[in-house]
């Protein structure tokens, strides 16, 4: 089973995205903060990050930069209302939590995006 760190500060957006995600079959770790997802990171590595771009203290881009050098591996799908401003694997606030599964689901394809 595929496990997927969903790190927001906005708990009930959280929630959705952890039920949504557990309802289609993945283990789901959650933080509200960048700071508390890099300890569960450490205890439980994910194969993949859903993160809000945009947190209090360390942003969701900082966190997947530190993730990423302990995993190169790591798939991180960036989440905002805004926009990402590059090339990067992202999904716009607000989503349907369908949406999301589908992404996680193609991002952890043996074949990839």
């Amino acid at each position: 089973m595929e496990t997927v760190l969903v790190v927001d500060d906005s708990e009930p957006l959280r929630r959705l995205m952890v039920r949504a995600l557990g309802r289609a079959g993945f283990a789901v770790v959650d933080a509200p903060s960048a700071e508390l997802a890099l300890e569960l990171a450490h205890q439980r590595p994910p194969r993949l990050l859903v993160t809000d771009l945009s947190m209090p203290g360390m942003s969701g881009r900082e966190l997947a930069a530190h993730l990423t050098e302990i995993n190169s591996e790591l798939q991180v799908l960036f989440i905002s209302g805004q926009t990402a401003g590059e090339n990067c694997a992202f999904l716009a606030k607000p989503f349907a939590p369908s949406d999301l599964v589908s992404r996680v689901r193609a991002m952890l394809r043996p074949d990839g995006p």
